[in-house]
């Protein structure tokens, strides 16, 4: 079955540190590069001697949606080099919410994942002239599906600064915390965005750029989004490096299966779907309004592009996006409150061990 080209462009960098972790552990991992397109991307198997990142295997690309606002996105096979019809995941981001107030800012994203196995049945077809034909055709697996809901929510604040009684509160724009809190409803994964030094905050949204996902205490994959310098004021579109580890390669297929799904089984083909709703710039140069967002978070009150220039209602908290949200029950904050005192305590007992040395 034909199918159109699967084009690619060479890569920027084909050094594997660039876009994977490094070590012993991970070297028999497979490492998948997502590289972003004009439509969607192309998810190569990563070589560092093909200048074009490695062969294509899979290929992102966008479907119809009602509203720009719920993007939706399939992945489909490359076989011999051409993208075929063969759909084995569906991407689709079901509800996005805002909330933007002076210090703070909260987005919020669900996403409906599923992957599928495919298989060859036969099916009637009706020709040009009228006959009927039976032939095996390519057709999704209803026994071999996996499906997820994911949450990400990404939140910041401004440290507050001491302002005299009466004046309307000021904030550090330059000290800023960023944090993103990722979970799913299937109970078993636990997906993390990697922090350094223990620190739960980022000083910036960019510095996002790391994340695993462990079953238990085991790393099953690891993402890192890996952006270049270009043209000033063009839209940014990361590539994304996916590493899943070997331990969930293929052990069984159905039949004729093997051929249409390309490299991945189905639990690796819903990793990858999470990495990439992850990394969702990685898809699509359109933007969302995140920005306009973190503007009113930063812009102080009546001055162009604020909360209130914007008519945004600023009298709200994290427990009135948690009840906007109560049908997304694996939803999960991040409790600024908790973290502030439990970052006060810390500060004391390493003041007590000084003193005591």
């Amino acid at each position: 079955m034909g199918g159109v080209n699967a084009q690619q462009w060479p890569v920027p960098c084909r050094k594997v540190a660039t876009y994977f972790q490094e070590g012993k552990e991970y070297d028999s991992w497979t490492k998948l590069l997502c590289c972003p397109a004009v439509m969607g991307c192309t998810v190569v198997l990563f070589n560092t001697r093909n200048p074009k990142g490695g062969e294509a295997q899979y290929k992102i690309k966008t479907r119809f949606s009602h509203s720009e606002s719920i993007p939706r996105y399939e992945l489909h096979t490359v076989d011999k080099g051409e993208v075929q019809k063969w759909i084995v995941a569906h991407l689709s981001k079901s509800e996005t919410h805002y909330r933007a107030k002076p210090g703070e800012f909260v987005r919020v994203e669900v996403w409906e994942l599923a992957s599928n196995s495919m298989t060859f049945e036969s099916r009637r077809r009706q020709t040009a002239m009228h006959c009927t034909t039976i032939a095996d055709r390519p057709t999704p697996s209803a026994q071999d599906m996996k499906m997820a809901n994911m949450c990400i929510v990404t939140q910041a604040k401004l440290e507050r600064l001491h302002s005299r009684p009466k004046e309307p509160d000021r904030f550090d724009h330059e000290n800023q915390k960023w944090v993103q809190t990722i979970t799913v409803d299937r109970k078993h994964l636990r997906i993390v965005v990697e922090r350094k030094k223990n620190r739960p905050e980022f000083k910036r949204a960019k510095d996002m750029v790391n994340m695993s996902i462990f079953a238990g205490e085991q790393e099953l994959c690891r993402a890192r989004k890996q952006s270049f310098a270009g043209t000033v004021g063009s839209v940014e579109q990361p590539y994304l490096g996916v590493q899943l580890n070997n331990c969930l390669s293929r052990t069984s297929d159905p039949i004729g299966g093997e051929e249409l799904m390309g490299i991945l089984n189905t639990y690796q083909l819903l990793l990858l779907s999470m990495c990439l709703a992850w990394s969702q710039s990685t898809m699509t140069w359109n933007t969302d309004l995140s920005q306009r967002f973190v503007n009113a978070m930063v812009a102080n009150p009546g001055d162009p592009g604020s909360a209130e220039e914007m008519n945004l209602s600023v009298q709200w908290d994290t427990d009135d996006v948690k009840q906007r949200l109560k049908h997304v029950p694996h939803a999960s904050f991040y409790n600024w409150v908790e973290a502030k005192e439990k970052e006060e305590e810390d500060e004391d007992e390493d003041s007590e061990a000084e003193a005591e040395v």
